[in-house]
């Protein structure tokens, strides 16, 4: 059973004896450690501002056209080369609500099209009007009988009044 421990000598085997790590005790202040590690982190920030001024530099230089290299083939190499950072140029000047806004628009109207060619195509006829809610264990002793004559919808709505104004006019 889960909820009771098992035997002390079961124990003792399971337990792993793991071998002692000799561990190197620091006894450097921590203010000490402190100023190295600031100093490793500025060396890096330095390291990298330079290798962000090399980048540039390689980046005019390959803006740069070649001797007898077209201007279409330049064209064509600088836009290969440096086509994700346009996507990206593009993306950023833009905000996002605006295109989240544009999406949601034309969400919007893709849903209104499809309402509307539902209408065209089947007279905005949609059978979730006509459910019946039927409790369980409800019984049909017989169809219903209907006292008032059903709403016309549709393109039936548009059939009756086309024939009321036939009789109205006769």
């Amino acid at each position: 059973m889960p909820h009771k421990r098992v035997k002390a000598s079961l124990r003792k085997k399971q337990e792993v004896d793991l071998p002692v790590t000799t561990s190197k005790s620091d006894d450097t202040p921590k203010s000490f450690a402190r100023l190295f590690r600031y100093k490793d982190i500025t060396e890096k920030k330095r390291k990298e501002k330079l290798d962000k001024k090399k980048e540039e530099k390689e980046k005019q230089e390959d803006l740069k056209i070649k001797e007898g290299e077209r201007l279409k083939d330049f064209n064509e190499r600088v836009n290969k080369k440096y086509q994700q950072e346009f996507i990206q140029a593009v993306k950023s000047t833009k905000p996002l609500s605006q295109r989240k806004r544009k999406n949601r628009e034309a969400r919007k109207q893709k849903q209104q099209e499809k309402k509307q060619r539902q209408l065209d195509e089947y007279g905005g006829r949609d059978f979730d009007d006509l459910k019946d809610n039927v409790k369980f264990g409800e019984v049909a002793d017989a169809p219903p009988i209907f006292t008032k004559i059903p709403k016309a919808r549709g393109r039936g709505k548009e059939v009756l009044a086309d024939s009321n104004k036939q009789l109205h006019s006769c």
